[in-house]
C-alpha cells in the first residue's frame, strides 16, 4: 500500500471514529499527554523510560552545537557503526548508519544549519527485528500487533561489488538504494557476510513487513512484563532487535524506538495479506484508540491544539527537508 494510500485510509477510519466515539479529533492529540509539548515527541526523552536491560545508550546532539563537539561526543562514548536520527523523527526520514569517522563528519556536515536536534543510538547487531503495537487500559494490556520488519540486506559473495549485488535484490526503488549507498557500491564483501543497506523512509523503499499473528498465541507474558514497566504510556509501539524469536518471546531484546504520538501496526503494511484484511487492521487499531480515547478522556483546549499542531508540522517538514540530503 502506497504511502499516500494508506495515510487517507487511516484518516478516513480515523474521522469515522470521531463521528462513532463522538470524540472531537483535537483529543487524539493530547492522548500522550506532557510528551508533545515541543510540538514532536522527543525520543531522547523516550528512551528514557525504558527499562534498562532493554535500552540502548543515546546521546542527544544540539544543533546549536559544532560538527567538531558533535563528532568528540561520539566518538567518545561509541564504537561504530552508530545510528543517528532526529530526536523528533518522521517516517524514517533522515535517519542513518554511520560506519566510521569518514562518515560520520560528512553526515554532519550535511545536517549542520537544518535548526533539528539529532540523536547518536549505539547499533544493536541482532538480525531480527519486531514492531510491537499495544493499549492498555485500566484493566488490561493487550498486544494487538507484533509484526516482523526485514530491512534491504545483502550477503557477499567474495567476488562481486556491492553495486552488483544491489542489483540482483528483488526490491522497489533500487535507484534511490544505490544513491543512499554510493560510498560503499565498490565494496566487495567477504563470503557470507550479511550487510545491511542504508535506507530511507523505510515504509517505503525495500522493507519488508510480515504480520506474525502467530506469535500473538503464544505465551507473551515476558514481552508484557517489559511493556508493563512503561507505565507512561497507554498507547505505543515499541520498534525492538532480538538475536531470536525465542528471545522475543523471552523478553531478552532492545528497544530502539517507542512511537506514541500516531502509532499504527506495521502489520497493515504486509503485503502479502489481501486488502480487505489490511484495512480491518487499521479499523480495528482506530477503535482500540478511541476507546481508549473515551476511557482516558484526555482535555485539550482548541488553544493548545491550535498552537501544537503548525509545530508539529514545521518540524515534520523540516526533518523531511533533511531526508532529501542524507
Amino acid at each position: 500500500m502506497k504511502g499516500f494510500v494508506y495515510s487517507a485510509t487511516m484518516l478516513y477510519y480515523f474521522f469515522q471514529a470521531c463521528f462513532r466515539y463522538r470524540v472531537s479529533p483535537i483529543h487524539f492529540f493530547n492522548l500522550q499527554g506532557k510528551h508533545i509539548a515541543k510540538g514532536y515527541t522527543s525520543k531522547y526523552e523516550l528512551n528514557g523510560y525504558v527499562p534498562q536491560k532493554n535500552r540502548l545508550r543515546c546521546i542527544l546532539l544540539k544543533h546549536t552545537d559544532t560538527v567538531a563537539q558533535h563528532t568528540k561526543l561520539i566518538t567518545t562514548h561509541f564504537t561504530f557503526p552508530v545510528i543517528l536520527k532526529p530526536e523528533g523523527g518522521f517516517l524514517a526520514h533522515g535517519v542513518k548508519k554511520i560506519q566510521n569517522k569518514t562518515q560520520l563528519r560528512h553526515f554532519l556536515h550535511v545536517i549542520q544549519g537544518a535548526g533539528v536536534d539529532y540523536i547518536c543510538q549505539a547499533f544493536y547487531p541482532y538480525e531480527q527485528e519486531y514492531d510491537i503495537f499495544y493499549v492498555r487500559n485500566k484493566r488490561t494490556t493487550r498486544i494487538l500487533s507484533i509484526t516482523q520488519v526485514t530491512l534491504p540486506t545483502v550477503y557477499g559473495d567474495g567476488v562481486h561489488t556491492l553495486r552488483w549485488l544491489i542489483r540482483q535484490l528483488d526490491i522497489k526503488h533500487k535507484p534511490t538504494i544505490h544513491k543512499l549507498n554510493q560510498d560503499e557500491l565498490d565494496t566487495i564483501l567477504p563470503e557470507g557476510k550479511e550487510h545491511t543497506l542504508s535506507y530511507k523512509n523505510s515504509y517505503l523503499l525495500g522493507t519488508a513487513y510480515t504480520d506474525r499473528k502467530d506469535l500473538l498465541r503464544k505465551n507473551l507474558s515476558a514481552i508484557k512484563t517489559v511493556i508493563n514497566t512503561i507505565q507512561e504510556f497507554k498507547l505505543n509501539r515499541l520498534s525492538v532487535r532480538a538475536k531470536s524469536e525465542r528471545d522475543l518471546l523471552a523478553g531478552n531484546f532492545k528497544i530502539f524506538e517507542m512511537n506514541i504520538l500516531f502509532p499504527a501496526p506495521l502489520s497493515s503494511f504486509d503485503e502479502t495479506l489481501p486488502m480487505q484484511e489490511r484495512r480491518t487492521i487499521m479499523k480495528t487499531t482506530i477503535a482500540n484508540i478511541f476507546a481508549l480515547i473515551k476511557e482516558q478522556r484526555p482535555r485539550i483546549t482548541l488553544r493548545k491544539f491550535l498552537h501544537l499542531a503548525p509545530k508539529h508540522y514545521y518540524h515534520e517538514y523540516k526533518v523531511v527537508k533533511i531526508g532529501k540530503k542524507c
